[in-house]
């Protein structure tokens, strides 16, 4: 128990660690309003970029010194591509607290968002925000990818 415990953290602590990472990017330039799709694609290609990039570092010093490799690329390396997979697990519930909720105007943002999700991303939507009232009767939907309601929720 104490176990999944430290790697929920763990994985909290990276997802969190994701968000920060790309949220300075995107500080940088003033875009409008992402989608979730264009959210989670954004946030996908962000983490495989930074996979690249220490692939390449990697590559260099193997060209240059051989075999001796610096632990601390390749350790970056690790976590980088587990960012990877967090990213491409990341659910529209993360999308309205990780990325929406911390828009200048949160009401002009839900307001753009609004026609552009899918059946499938209101329906997650609709079972996140439901699951928050009754956790006990209702789970919510992992991905809006998957589709299907689960079982219970109809």
């Amino acid at each position: 128990m104490r176990k999944l415990y430290v790697s929920g953290i763990c994985t909290l602590a990276l997802t969190a660690l994701l968000f920060c990472s790309v949220a300075s990017a995107q500080g940088q330039t003033k875009s409008p309003v992402q989608s979730y799709r264009e959210w989670k694609n954004t946030m996908v290609g962000a983490a495989e970029s930074r996979v690249q990039k220490i692939k390449l570092s990697l590559e260099k010093q193997r060209q240059l010194a051989g075999s001796n490799l610096d632990p601390n690329l390749k350790n970056q390396l690790s976590k980088e591509q587990l960012q990877i997979t967090i990213a491409g697990e990341l659910t529209i519930s993360d999308y309205f607290a990780g990325y929406l909720n911390k828009q200048n105007n949160l009401q002009m943002a839900i307001n753009s968002v609004a026609g552009k999700l899918s059946s499938e991303e209101v329906a997650e939507l609709m079972s996140a925000y439901a699951y928050n009232f009754n956790k006990i009767q209702i789970q919510p939907l992992k991905s809006a990818s998957e589709g299907a309601p689960k079982p219970g929720l109809e």
